[in-house]
């Protein structure tokens, strides 16, 4: 749990041997900053619509494939549903700017990235990068605080434009309260939230998954970004990470 102004953890806990400070591959929770990226640099609005193929993308001997099948949808609905294939196509245009984008952001990213490859692919939905859960929520306090990322420290520095934020932070909202969207079980009654739920192998060749949510709240004026991940799980980030999140913001709201 982080202060959404400051960046100041105001609560950090972990069972087992997790480490809050261990990197690791992520997942979709990391979609928000590919789509801030792709806003950044001016190759799709809000009103952009992409084809998302059916939920499945093939790149030479790889293929991209969502949980679900869908046809086009907007950047709200893309987030929303987390189509990976979507986010894929996304960030085409984009080249090295989403790894220069992403190292703005304060996220790891490869120097070069062929966002037309199935490498660069999957930097965008969260499967080519690693980050630490705390690197992960300092993070989201550029989202939640209009642009400005917090240092655990408490330092702050602009790395995205404030209406990229507020743009990427309302999209968001589509996560938790749209009824196709995976975030629902996030939900807080008369609170607003922005949130993305992932879902990652817990490592490779695992059938277990690390399942995440990471939120901020109440969305509409900031106060906490709150990250929380499971590993060892069969579920998702939208069954596993989601309510947990609920219940630990109901509380530091009060």
């Amino acid at each position: 749990v982080l202060d959404a102004k400051t960046g100041k953890p105001l609560a950090i806990a972990s069972r087992g041997d997790v480490d809050a400070r261990t990197s690791r591959i992520p997942g979709s929770t990391v979609k928000p900053f590919a789509f801030a990226a792709a806003l950044e640099a001016g190759t799709v609005d809000t009103t952009t619509k992409i084809d998302c193929e059916n939920g499945v993308k093939t790149y030479g001997t790889h293929t991209v494939r969502d949980s679900s099948p869908n046809a086009t949808l907007d950047l709200a609905g893309i987030l929303a549903v987390s189509s990976n294939v979507c986010t894929a196509k996304l960030v085409e245009p984009l080249g090295d700017q989403l790894g220069q984008a992403f190292r703005r952001y304060r996220l790891s990213a490869p120097e070069h990235v062929d966002t037309r490859s199935f490498e660069g692919a999957a930097v965008a939905f969260g499967e080519g990068v690693a980050v630490s859960p705390l690197e992960l929520a300092s993070a989201y306090t550029a989202l939640a605080d209009g642009g400005i990322h917090h240092a655990l420290t408490g330092d702050g520095v602009r790395v995205m434009r404030e209406d990229t934020a507020r743009t990427v932070l309302g999209l968001m909202e589509h996560v938790v309260v749209d009824s196709c969207g995976t975030g629902q079980a996030a939900r807080l009654a008369g609170v607003r939230v922005a949130g993305k739920t992932g879902t990652a192998r817990s490592k490779p060749g695992s059938d277990r998954n690390y399942a995440s949510f990471v939120g901020v709240t109440p969305a509409d004026a900031p106060r906490f970004v709150i990250l929380v991940g499971i590993d060892g799980v069969t579920t998702a980030g939208g069954k596993a990470a989601a309510p947990v999140f609920a219940t630990i913001a109901a509380h530091v709201l009060r």
